[in-house]
């Protein structure tokens, strides 16, 4: 189970990363389960996924431009991955997450 849940981190972690990718050419079916997938996030987690995703800042940074601190933002990231996953996955089987 925990070697499962952390490929499926890894898995989130690289979506994530390649969303602007995505859209323009990866699996059109991926980017948009994704983009659907953080409008369900809470805010402040998905402006995090956002400036840690498509601006390349670190927690630290994010923690700053947010005013909270690092440890808040790691676990916002964390949480949005592990959601974001979840949904994704949920989504690219039929289902509706």
């Amino acid at each position: 189970q925990a070697t499962s849940d952390r490929l499926g981190q890894i898995v989130a972690d690289e979506a994530l990363a390649s969303l602007e990718e995505a859209e323009a050419a990866w699996n059109p079916e991926i980017a948009a389960a994704l983009e659907a997938c953080l409008g369900r996030l809470p805010e402040d987690s998905r402006q995090a996924v956002r400036l840690r995703y498509w601006e390349d800042l670190a927690p630290a940074d994010i923690a700053g431009r947010m005013g909270r601190n690092a440890a808040t933002v790691r676990v916002w990231l964390m949480r949005a991955r592990e959601m974001l996953y979840r949904c994704v996955t949920a989504r690219m089987a039929g289902g509706q997450a």
